[in-house]
């Protein structure tokens, strides 16, 4: 018989979600899972970080000052900042330098502290069974955004 246009649609779609899928997972081969000290959070790293087997849900990043917190924070609900919020935010540098994202599925932000010498801080946040996974990175100025949206867009409930 003939595909209909819904078949197709599907068929398409479900094709597109593979090569996505596919080329996410290529894109973190060699990765690892690190999981926060309840193991109700993880996140993906790199494969030159080194996971803190001390305090889990931690990880130092390559070369200095570069580091890695999971945490769950119970009860909390991802909310995206309102523009008000935002503007008295970013006021402040140090509090907040650029909204990334601003989802009620993914707030991911970084700030300055200080001065052009001190690292950049990132902070990403997404919905975890009754709670939020709360996810912070500091890193020198060496790391691309773009290099910590890779490991931000992997932050998830650990199940």
């Amino acid at each position: 018989g003939s595909i209909t246009l819904n078949q197709m649609i599907v068929r398409k779609a479900t094709y597109l979600l593979c090569i996505f899928s596919l080329s996410a997972m290529a894109q973190t081969i060699g990765w690892k899972v690190i999981r926060d000290k309840t193991n109700a959070c993880q996140v993906s790293i790199p494969p030159d970080w080194k996971p803190d087997d001390a305090t889990p849900g931690s990880a130092d990043g390559p070369g200095e000052h570069t580091v890695l917190i999971l945490k769950i924070v119970p009860g909390k609900t991802v909310k995206p900042f309102t523009p008000a919020a935002e503007q008295a935010m970013k006021a402040m540098p140090w509090m907040m330098d650029k909204l990334i994202q601003n989802t009620p599925q993914l707030v991911f932000y970084t700030s300055q502290p200080g001065s052009s010498l001190h690292p950049t801080d990132y902070f990403a946040n997404v919905p975890a069974n009754g709670g939020t996974c709360s996810l912070y990175i500091s890193a020198p100025k060496t790391f691309t955004e773009e290099q910590m949206t890779k490991i931000v867009k992997t932050l998830r409930p650990a199940h």
